[in-house]
């Protein structure tokens, strides 16, 4: 009689099946040794490696084979025990994009010239915002079910929600596109599996009643255990379970039928690099888990753009101004005048830390044309094709004190900006001018913003620099005078994006008789994308820098929707910008809020305190009291860390 035939001679199908019998039963072989294997279901996976190490590595559909626990299922694990309640898919057809592999057709890319860089379509995009939408509300309402689970699920819902923010914001190749799709549903299935094991099935394995009636066998993906225990709460739970025994065990069980472990369906076993990198070499479930959820969790997000100037800060002092001069928080009458038309000491001092300041040529040097004055860049600057200023934060801005202020930094990159300073592209004296800078950013939009997610430094350009890309003064051979090495640097600088995505800068730009022409309307809206995409970077800059922390999520909450990149046209009207009094004046608060934690040498306007920021409610004197200080305070601690006027954020 063979073994596997020999597993029948207590079959009784009239009997009660308990947790160690079987409605099917499989004999495996695991190493040396064979095992049978008995379930509370018809059918029998194939099992994964238990015992032979075997290494983890991104196939060319990049996802991970029967290693992915979202996928097949895995042997039992502690830790992550909740893999096992995650739905399969036939089972819930109303999650049916959380297992869909994204395709060429659903990657848009923008202009013919940035053709390989894209973003997911909108129509596929949208259901993964519905379903991750819901499953975060479900996160915040189960809080208190959840109890010393909480804190684990709020961190793979925050892994969820970057990722999504990821597919939202930044343009990417396909490739990268199809690991963030493959992220986010990663941790919304982990989310799925959690809530249900904690809130559903958890209960019934610690209330385990032998007598009980069990429910029929959920549809999820089940585990492998060796222990009887596990084995006897998943029974309980009606959660799929295979146990396996060594064969010479084989004793009373009740087994109905044998059957052959499912093979999976087709597995991608090419890599999906040739040098392929290999995650995790092992058979630990939790090591492999672990593996491939910190090559998930490090794909580059948000980082920094001015961290190369940190080094060249100056350390943090006492506040030098006295705080009845500048810690009032009472709005101004009138625009004050702005920062660097006020006068300024004859002392070498004053000269050397003023950012506009320029000593008078020696006697008897070389005179040359009057240069052209330099933009005052404390002031509004008036142009159809700006944004709407917001009247206090522009205030603030003039009012700046920069005569005779030593500020914190000595590094050239802080002075640079992420994306063109905004002024840039309405700037130039002739119409035509002014479309070609604006065609020529939106042709080179998704190249920056690809940068700004990429691991490349450096990130930020000067404005000399950004004036240069505006012009399309990107290929140094068309250059021969002293700025040839200007271009050079712009070229080693954006250079590796540019070739990454077969755009010769040869060919840029393209004729001018295939310019579109924007309206005055068209421009302000890509001016204010650039002028708020600045601000919300600088303001996370800021933040780390005087509050010493790096606190991506409470920064975040500052801004409408959370994201930095990618901001859709809806939040012109929405956040600080707010005609709506209420949130408006809401955003105003989440900033002031950070800012009780700001050490600066400026002192603090009085408005930000925490017993006056606790209050429920706000008359309209005190939300634009607080507005001003809130404006006057960033400026100014935006100058003194930085050197430099500070983007606005502003309004259409």
């Amino acid at each position: 009689m063979s073994a596997g035939s020999d597993l029948l001679r207590n079959r009784n199908p009239n009997a009660v099946l308990g947790p160690f019998d079987g409605r099917v039963g499989a004999v495996v072989q695991i190493g040396a040794e064979a095992f049978f294997v008995t379930t509370n279901v018809d059918y029998i996976p194939a099992m994964p490696s238990v015992k032979t190490p075997h290494e983890v590595f991104l196939r060319a559909d990049m996802r991970y084979g029967t290693d992915d626990p979202t996928l097949w299922p895995q042997p039992f694990s502690q830790k992550f025990c909740h893999f096992a309640a995650i739905p399969q898919r036939e089972a819930r057809p109303d999650l049916e994009i959380m297992w869909w592999n994204p395709e060429r057709t659903d990657f848009i890319s923008g202009s013919s010239l940035t053709s390989r860089l894209g973003r997911l379509s909108r129509r596929k995009l949208s259901l993964f915002q519905e379903l991750t939408s819901k499953i975060s509300t479900r996160t915040t309402s189960n809080r208190d079910k959840l109890g010393g689970a909480w804190e684990f699920v709020r961190n793979v819902g925050k892994s969820m929600q970057k990722a999504m923010l990821r597919l939202e914001s930044l343009p990417s190749n396909f490739e990268h596109m199809v690991l963030t799709v493959l992220t986010v549903q990663r941790f919304y299935l982990e989310l799925e599996g959690l809530f249900d094991y904690m809130l559903v099935y958890k209960p019934h394995m610690e209330d385990f009643d032998p007598c009980a009636t069990i429910p029929d066998v959920a549809r999820c993906l089940g585990t492998f255990t060796s222990e009887s225990e596990i084995a006897q709460g998943f029974y309980s739970a009606a959660l799929p379970f295979w146990l396996y025994r060594p064969l010479a065990f084989f004793g009373p069980e009740n087994i109905l039928a044998i059957v052959t472990p499912l093979e999976p369906p087709p597995i991608i076993d090419q890599p999906a690099l040739p040098d392929h990198q290999v995650v995790y070499n092992g058979n630990s479930t939790d090591g492999k888990i672990l593996a491939m959820a910190a090559v998930t969790v490090n794909a580059p997000w948000y980082r920094d753009p001015f961290k190369d100037g940190e080094a060249g800060l100056a350390p943090l002092g006492l506040p030098t101004h006295p705080p009845q001069q500048h810690a009032t928080s009472s709005r101004p009458s009138a625009a004050p005048a702005p920062g660097p038309s006020k006068a300024l000491g004859n002392t070498k001092s004053a000269q050397k830390f003023h950012p506009y300041h320029r000593p008078p040529k020696a006697s008897g040097s070389k005179q040359s044309q009057p240069a052209r004055p330099s933009r005052n860049k404390f002031e509004k600057f008036d142009a159809a094709e700006m944004p709407r200023y917001l009247s206090l934060w522009s205030r603030a801005l003039g009012a700046v004190e920069t005569a005779g202020i030593v500020t914190r930094s000595t590094n050239p990159v802080d002075k640079h900006y992420v994306l063109p300073e905004p002024a840039l592209l309405a700037s130039p004296e002739l119409p035509a001018r002014r479309q070609q800078f604006i065609h020529h950013w939106v042709l080179l939009k998704d190249v920056f913003h690809y940068r700004i997610g990429a691991q490349e430094t450096p990130l930020c350009l000067s404005s000399q620099e950004w004036h240069d890309v505006l012009e399309a003064r990107l290929d140094p051979s068309v250059r021969r005078n002293a700025r040839t090495a200007k271009a050079c640097t712009i070229d080693s600088i954006i250079g590796a994006a540019l070739q990454q995505f077969s755009i010769d800068p040869a060919g840029f730009p393209p004729a001018c008789d295939t310019y579109p022409t924007y309206t005055v309307e068209q421009a302000r809206e890509i001016i204010w994308d650039i002028s708020e995409t600045n601000f919300r970077f600088e303001l996370m800059a800021l933040d780390k820098r005087a509050s010493m922390h790096t606190r991506e999520d409470e920064v975040s909450r500052c801004f409408p929707g959370g994201m930095l990149l990618g901001i859709p046209r809806e939040h012109t009207q929405q956040g600080v910008a707010s005609p709506d009094v209420e949130q408006h004046h809401r955003y105003i608060h989440r900033i002031a809020l950070l800012m009780l934690d700001w050490r600066t040498d400026w002192y603090r306007p009085s408005a930000i305190d925490r017993e006056f920021l606790n209050k429920v409610h706000w008359s309209t004197d005190e939300m634009l009291d607080l507005e001003w200080a809130v404006a006057r305070y960033y400026t100014e601690s935006f100058f003194e860390f930085f050197g430099r006027a500070c983007v606005l954020p502003m309004g259409l």
